[in-house]
């Protein structure tokens, strides 16, 4: 009796899968949908819009507003080397030496200025070591870089030797002179 029975279950689980099958593979099919073709079938049907935009303009244009964002981050880009020469190196100095005082660093090097071209513009390169512990070093670095009318660190490294237990900063701040006439302080 009890083997009766089994065949009687596994009759009927086979009934319900078959009649839940179709089932089943709707539901297979939609999740490959889902996983795999949608994303294919969007970027198929973008490509044709793009296509067919390509072949009804035959040249590329930018927007003027797009152009204007970019000239204007630029210009913000540039704004940040620019540099009064009479009062940079003064400027500078103060702030490194406060900002030295302030971290506990020493100042071990401020030698002069450097006249670098930068394309059709001079510039100004200027060497500062700074010696000390290296979260320190690290803390005046982030300072100094948020400073305006000094330049921007263009250069930088970290030195330490072995039997030596400070570190040594070496920046490189790049400074572009103000054009007369542009000078906005």
């Amino acid at each position: 009796m009890r083997g009766g029975m089994q065949m009687k279950a596994k009759r009927i689980n086979y009934k319900i899968l078959v009649k839940c099958s179709p089932l089943l593979a709707l539901l297979l099919c939609v999740g490959v949908w889902q996983l795999a073709l949608k994303k294919t079938w969007e970027s198929y049907q973008k490509y044709l819009l793009l296509q067919d935009a390509v072949i009804q303009s035959s040249e590329l244009t930018i927007s003027p507003g797009y152009t204007a964002d970019r000239a204007q981050f630029i210009g913000s880009v540039y704004h940040r080397f620019e540099v009064d020469t009479m009062l940079w190196k003064n400027r500078l100095w103060n702030y490194c030496a406060t900002l030295s005082q302030k971290n506990k660093l020493l100042v071990k090097a401020f030698p002069s200025w450097i006249n670098v071209h930068l394309g059709n513009t001079g510039g100004l390169n200027q060497k500062i070591e700074f010696t000390g512990n290296f979260h320190d070093l690290l803390r005046m670095q982030r300072e100094l870089d948020t400073i305006s009318a000094v330049g921007r660190i263009t250069g930088l490294s970290y030195k330490r030797a072995s039997r030596d237990t400070q570190t040594t900063l070496i920046l490189i701040l790049t400074g572009i002179p103000v054009k007369k006439g542009h000078h906005n302080e």
